[in-house]
């Protein structure tokens, strides 16, 4: 109603069979850039998902663990809660952990040798595999391990 009569919307119109304000018509298109907020950056959780290349129950494992912050922001479109990753925090810890799928996937070799070779060399997942659901090693030691 605000946008209405600060005469900030041009395509208005009213339905003569409806009484009230629900007689009220206005385009859409045009109140959505008023009324949608600003995304800051941050990611949901099936974009955090989709960047890691992990699954839903890994990822909320990894946040319910601490070991990759969350917080709550309202969605710029629907305006509801949701939480969501900041991309910051996801490079930082994307930066220093790598799963053993996308490791074995960026040495390209197949996952199963790069887990032998990493016990081989005494090389241990950072997190405990039954808390988050898969390996994650640190970054520096998978990637610097020689063949």
């Amino acid at each position: 109603m605000r946008l209405i009569l600060d005469r900030k919307l041009t395509r208005v119109r009213r339905r003569a069979d409806v009484a009230g304000y629900l007689s009220v018509l206005v385009d859409s298109e045009e109140v959505k850039p008023f009324v949608q907020g600003q995304a800051n950056g941050s990611l949901s959780l099936p974009q955090a998902e989709r960047r890691l290349q992990t699954s839903t129950r890994v990822l909320k494992a990894l946040i319910g663990c601490g070991h990759l912050p969350s917080h709550i922001e309202i969605n710029p479109v629907n305006r509801c809660p949701r939480q969501v990753v900041r991309q910051d925090d996801l490079d930082v810890f994307m930066s220093r952990y790598i799963s053993l799928h996308v490791a074995a996937e960026e040495r390209g070799i197949h996952f199963r040798k790069l887990k032998t070779m990493l016990t081989s060399a005494r090389v241990v997942p950072a997190f405990a595999t039954g808390e988050v659901h898969a390996a994650f090693y640190e970054r520096d030691m998978v990637m610097n391990l020689k063949p």
